[in-house]
């Protein structure tokens, strides 16, 4: 889905994400590269929209009993370009990605404002990696995209010009022990900088989450 926005004023995003249209326009990403042969990766990622991610790679996975599972990480992130017309400075560009941990969501007390951790990994073919989350996220989280979503249609029609993303994104950094194929290949880091701080939020001065590449989208059912 993709949505040309111009919003005449800008600021920092905020959390939830339906205080975000207020303030910035956002955009759900694509999925990342799919096919066969190539290097050792992943090809696809699906939920079941409770708190299971399956990872399909490009070929069998080797030791899926050794890795940290947290060294994969969810974000829920949106980047902008927005374009503000001064009658009297003239225009001006605001961009920038913002990443938050689907900790920051609204669960209650027990898991409001921590890092969310991915509790085990497990083989669910021989090419494929099955990640449990601590507690259920999808309905909240997906929800709130949907609502995003929803209110943006609308902003698409009254303020043309400027752009924005909007995803929930997996994220990878090898650890001491990284994923492997049966040939010894490793899979490339995955928008490591989120995986390796320990901060619920994140963001840089540049469009089109240039760190995160390529970018994993986790679709909602």
């Amino acid at each position: 889905m993709t949505y040309e926005l111009d919003v005449p004023s800008a600021s920092r995003a905020r959390w939830p994400l339906v205080t975000l249209v207020a303030s910035l326009p956002l955009l759900g990403c694509g999925p990342g590269d799919i096919g066969d042969g190539g290097p050792f990766r992943i090809t696809s990622v699906d939920f079941d929209g409770d708190a299971t991610i399956t990872l399909t790679f490009s070929r069998p996975v080797a030791n899926v009993d050794e890795i940290d599972p947290n060294d994969f990480r969810i974000s829920v992130a949106q980047t902008y370009s927005v374009t503000y017309t001064d009658p009297q400075y003239g225009s001006y560009t605001y961009e920038g990605s913002f990443y938050a941990d689907i900790g920051t969501f609204d669960y209650g007390s027990q898991y409001s404002y921590s890092r969310f951790e991915i509790l085990s990994a497990t083989l669910a073919a021989d090419n494929q990696i099955r990640l449990e989350g601590e507690f259920s996220f999808g309905s909240n989280v997906c929800q709130q995209l949907a609502d995003v979503e929803q209110q943006l249609e609308m902003y698409q029609a009254q303020y043309p010009g400027s752009k924005a993303d909007l995803g929930m994104f997996l994220h990878y950094a090898a650890g001491d022990i990284p994923v492997l194929s049966e040939k010894d290949e490793t899979i490339a880091d995955i928008g490591a900088q989120w995986v390796v701080t320990q901060e619920l939020y994140m963001s840089n001065e540049a469009y089109g989450f240039p760190n995160l590449q390529p970018k994993l989208e986790i679709p909602c059912p």
